[in-house]
């Protein structure tokens, strides 16, 4: 495709499409010079278009964490709110309906023949009892996570610290120095070690040809 002279004036639509190709190229892996080749604009300006197009999908980036951070917060929110009313339900006075006995009572019964026979009942009077509650603490522990998650979310806490460890995780870790200023006193133990053996080897060797 030939090129684009230089110093065309492309409209706005024309500019959208071009951007449009180009951004469909560049995410299949073309390089600015394949999409030049393809489209017909210079390199220079496919670059420029590029830069253009990251910049609007930074925007676009950013606006959709804003937007998920928005619809995260209003979820904990709802959640909260269910907890505290949880909560309170849990602290409201508790009413228990209960049957209890007054006796047993014995009475006549007249069948419709006129047959007349005793019956022993018990009968049984109603008893509403109320007791308080101290509430259920696992709704404010629900309360507690909302409330974590969303000062998580916006940043509120501060950076949490991590002291480095050495690879077993038991000891702190001491520096690429003095882990360095360690190994090169080791490869010094070595050399000694050889120098004390080789002197030993020699005076061992000496006496033996002296004799």
């Amino acid at each position: 495709m030939g090129v684009q002279p230089k110093g065309t004036h492309r409209s706005r639509s024309q500019v959208m499409r071009d951007r449009l190709r180009i951004s469909s190229l560049y995410l299949s892996g073309k390089t600015q010079w394949e999409i030049h080749e393809q489209i017909g604009l210079s390199q220079a300006q496919v670059s420029r278009d590029l830069k253009a197009l990251h910049g609007e999908w930074l925007k676009q980036a950013t606006g959709n964490v804003a937007a998920l951070k928005a619809r995260e917060l209003a979820k904990i929110d709802a959640l909260e709110r269910t907890y505290w009313a949880a909560w309170e339900r849990s602290c409201q006075e508790a009413r228990r309906k209960s049957l209890r006995a007054r006796g047993t009572i014995t009475k006549s019964v007249t069948d419709a023949d006129g047959t007349t026979r005793f019956v022993q009942e018990t009968p049984a009077e109603q008893v509403l009892t109320t007791e308080d509650k101290v509430g259920d603490k696992r709704y404010l522990e629900g309360v507690q996570w909302c409330i974590e998650r969303r000062c998580k979310i916006l940043g509120v806490d501060a950076p949490l610290k991590v002291a480095p460890t050495d690879p077993t995780g038991d000891k702190s870790f001491e520096g690429i120095e003095r882990g360095a200023t360690k190994f090169s006193e080791y490869i010094d133990r070595i050399l000694a070690y050889r120098g004390t053996q080789e002197d030993s080897g020699t005076g061992a060797e000496g006496g033996a040809s002296q004799s």
